[in-house]
């Protein structure tokens, strides 16, 4: 998982019974205003990332 897709993440992301997140925005630099903001991925579409299961 990239890390301006981590920085997006709210707590509403992680699905703790299923083992997922769920990645619908990204952190973005505008470089012309010199700031930070959060926008949907790169395709516009949510994935959704799978983690291993606990021992």
């Amino acid at each position: 998982m990239k890390l301006l897709a981590i920085a997006g993440l709210r707590f509403e992301s992680v699905d703790f019974t299923h083992h997922s997140i769920y990645v619908g925005r990204t952190l973005q630099y505008d470089k012309e205003d010199k700031r930070l903001f959060l926008d949907t991925t790169k395709t516009g579409e949510n994935r959704v990332e799978y983690t291993a299961e606990p021992y």
